[in-house]
């Protein structure tokens, strides 16, 4: 069999003793080299796989537990959200780890360590595209819900600063009792810098 321009595998012609159009059997020693490369590239894709599955699985957690916050958020049990704060920074941590794991593979495979690189390695890896897009729709889905989260935090922020700001109003303009049991007078407002 030889290769023709395209990579397409055509037969060759047969030769006087040879079997024409049957690939002859590899020699013992032949071709070892190219083999063992095939396998390390193989095992490499393989580990590749498990890699992107792995980070996967952890963006999955995460976004499990940004949708807990979020609930917890919608149903202003704020006291549950302070604990999702250790849990998503452990996810978070491990998924550093893993990309940054992946960047070395990259690198060592002379691609970039980036978005880039690992576009370019799936392009000529049909294995890996699955598991890939799975990835990227799951940070996507992650990056969402996060952004949701704030946002909510950042509402009930401002309506508890907004509620606040009327609590200390109101207690201003009210007297006080002081600790006789008397009704004392407010104080007087002045500007700060004033002396």
């Amino acid at each position: 069999m030889s290769n023709r321009a395209g990579g397409y595998p055509t037969l060759t012609p047969a030769r006087p003793g040879g079997r024409g159009g049957v690939p002859s059997p590899r020699l013992r020693g032949e071709g070892q080299g190219e083999g063992k490369a095939c396998d390390d590239e193989a095992a490499g894709v393989r580990d590749m796989a498990r890699s992107l599955s792995a980070e996967s699985a952890r963006i999955e957690a995460l976004l499990q537990i940004l949708r807990q916050e979020q609930a917890a958020l919608l149903a202003h049990e704020f006291e549950r959200v302070s604990a999702f704060a250790l849990a998503k920074n452990e996810h978070l941590a491990a998924l550093g780890s893993l990309a940054e794991a992946r960047g070395v593979n990259l690198r060592l495979k002379g691609l970039s360590s980036d978005l880039t690189g690992m576009n370019t390695l799936v392009a000529g890896t049909e294995v890996l595209r699955g598991p890939w897009q799975r990835l990227l729709r799951l940070a996507q889905e992650a990056r969402q819900a996060n952004l949701v989260n704030g946002r909510l935090i950042n509402a009930q922020m401002h309506f508890t600063s907004g509620a606040l700001s009327v609590l200390h109003q109101t207690s201003i303009r009210f007297a006080t009792y002081g600790a006789d049991g008397q009704k004392s007078a407010a104080p007087a407002h002045r500007a700060l810098a004033s002396a």
